[in-house]
């Protein structure tokens, strides 16, 4: 004899398995309402936290009385560039402040390129 349209599941195994369903629903349930009275928000502990410290840290230091500064002794000049160095061109007349703006302008543009273009030479050379 056949069923039809019946399950193949016995009612003892369906008993079973609702209990089962049941027990882990409540677990979760339980679970669920217990963890925020056991772990407390972040924020409480940061705040027991900090007035743990301001509960041991003492007051504010005084601030120190203002020294004098001492006035600078005359110190030789140190030569910052290696003597293997080339001495460093000396500015041209046109170029000294006052001068027309635009003629300095274009000045430092031509030695800036000319400086690039001498930076790149020894590699053009390497590679080729």
């Amino acid at each position: 004899m056949a069923r039809s349209g019946g399950s193949v599941a016995s009612p003892a195994v369906k008993r079973l398995l609702a209990l089962l369903a049941g027990g882990l629903g409540l677990r979760a349930f339980l679970r669920r309402r217990r963890e925020p009275a056991l772990a407390s928000s972040p924020a409480a502990g940061l705040r027991a936290k900090l007035d743990e410290a301001r509960a041991v840290a003492p007051g504010p230091e005084p601030e120190p009385e203002p020294q004098p500064e001492p006035e600078p002794e005359a110190q030789p000049v140190v030569d910052a560039a290696p003597s293997d160095a080339a001495p460093l061109p000396e500015p041209e007349p046109d170029a000294r402040p006052g001068g027309d703006e635009d003629a300095r302008r274009a000045d430092v543009h031509a030695r800036a390129r000319q400086a690039i273009e001498d930076l790149g030479e020894p590699q053009a050379k390497d590679d080729g």
